[in-house]
């Protein structure tokens, strides 16, 4: 019985510990500043368990649907290069400025599967500056995009500056503004 009363008060200190941190203000919450190896493990096991709980029991369509993965580019170049950036092309000041910042998707793309990418993309991540896209976007779309992420760890800078360019000179758009330049 006094080994059972020990870990229960021992828990209630250590509650009483991290509540009072959590109301000192003490914790920086600037993005500025990185987190620390503790935090940032807490945080990212939670995404990367939480994403594929998630994501079980999606099926992914076929990806490599003829013009799927050009259509995926469109919107990726309009809605995901600012944070991500791709091949040849630097993320944005403001993707810069995200902390966490955004995955490099020509590298994280070979760690997941489409539907954890679908699942992302259709519903973002809390507190990272991934937006929810399946707010305003259909699957169909948001499938599109994933098609395209899927080819973007076999695009060269120059494939990248080229599809920017095609897309420019056919005046293609997503639907937003225009088709961004975001590779000279």
């Amino acid at each position: 019985m006094k080994y059972l009363t020990g870990a229960v008060v021992l828990l209630l200190v250590q509650v009483l510990v991290g509540l009072g941190l959590l109301y000192s203000g003490i914790i920086s919450v600037a993005a500025s500043e990185p987190h620390s190896s503790l935090v940032r493990w807490v945080l990212d096991t939670g995404k990367e368990r939480s994403i594929r709980n998630h994501a079980k029991g999606l099926r992914p369509p076929g990806l490599e649907l003829a013009g799927q993965a050009e259509e995926g580019f469109l919107a990726y170049n309009q809605m995901c290069v600012i944070c991500h950036g791709a091949p040849g092309v630097e993320r944005s000041e403001l993707g810069k400025g995200l902390r966490p910042t955004g995955p490099d998707l020509s590298e994280s793309v070979r760690h997941r599967k489409p539907e954890e990418l679908f699942w992302t993309v259709k519903h973002g991540i809390k507190f990272t500056g991934m937006p929810a896209w399946g707010e305003t976007h259909s699957d169909e779309e948001l499938w599109a995009i994933v098609a395209f992420i899927d080819q973007l760890p076999s695009l060269s800078p120059d494939e990248y500056r080229q599809l920017v360019r095609n897309a420019a000179e056919g005046g293609a758009e997503h639907g937003h503004d225009s088709v961004q330049e975001s590779a000279p």
